[in-house]
């Protein structure tokens, strides 16, 4: 078993409809490392696909559909229109005019006629109102790591011990602990939201979990200071490299085993 020390917890909910409950998230770390992991959920995230939100919701992809429809072929929309809002109306996820209406792809871009998703992962080579400067969740593995746990501050966190938590670009290893599948991404969005799990439909293939799950069925492993930071977005191949480099560092599929028997 590990030596592990508890970092923070997270005070949240998992389970959904009649089965959402308060639950109690808790990062660890093995003593001595800087890598830390909490056991989440998992839910399908699009945003910065080119295709992401469209004006009429043009022919949405059904979420039973995930799992087996050939992605970068779909010729609709990926995701509803509504998750493009904050909960007062305002919009969220989507590149605003000077007047604050959502901008509209052209014809020299990838989607004419769709909106501009964002995340704070990008390329900064681009131009802000491009859809190509945004990390697309078809292709490249990323996490979205919650607010709260991104600024070590808020009412739902609770900072047990000194550390940093992360930043945008740095490396995250997921294992799907129903399958032992595990694949690596880059923390890539963020969320303020009483839950710990979501990522990239490409991180959700790479576990063998793009049907979701609302339990903490998914270890993350976050390795802070990894990444080159939130304006740089590495090809999906390089990325892989780098995350299993990070990952066999931490212990690979063994310390996985290591760390669960000891928490439990």
């Amino acid at each position: 078993m590990a030596d592990l020390e508890t970092f923070f917890e997270y005070s949240g909910f998992v389970g959904e409809g009649a089965n959402q409950r308060a639950y109690k998230y808790v990062a660890y770390r093995v003593t001595g490392q800087t890598a830390w992991f909490m056991k989440g959920r998992y839910m399908v995230d699009f945003d910065g696909a080119p295709n992401c939100y469209h004006p009429n919701n043009a022919k949405l992809l059904p979420i039973r559909d995930y799992p087996t429809v050939d992605i970068m072929a779909w010729d609709g929309v990926l995701d509803s229109l509504a998750d493009a809002k904050n909960d007062d109306g305002t919009w969220a996820s989507v590149v605003l005019n000077a007047n604050g209406d959502p901008i509209v792809q052209g014809d020299d871009d990838p989607c004419p006629g769709y909106y501009v998703s964002t995340v704070p992962l990008q390329d900064g080579t681009q131009p802000t109102t491009s859809a190509r400067r945004y990390a697309d969740a078809r292709v490249i593995p990323y996490f979205a790591l919650p607010s709260q746990i991104l600024a070590q501050k808020g009412a739902w966190l609770k900072m047990i011990a000194g550390g940093h938590t992360g930043d945008f670009g740095d490396y995250v290893t997921a294992v799907n602990l129903k399958t032992n599948d595990y694949g690596h991404a880059v923390i890539g969005d963020t969320g303020n939201k009483p839950h710990f799990g979501e990522g990239s439909y490409a991180l959700g293939k790479s576990i063998n979990l793009l049907t979701g799950t609302y339990e903490p069925d998914v270890l993350y492993i976050i390795c802070p200071g990894s990444g080159a930071g939130r304006y740089t977005i590495p090809d999906a191949d390089s990325l892989r490299q780098t995350g299993e480099q990070l990952f066999s560092g931490f212990g690979g599929m063994d310390q996985v085993a290591q760390v669960l028997a000891s928490m439990g």
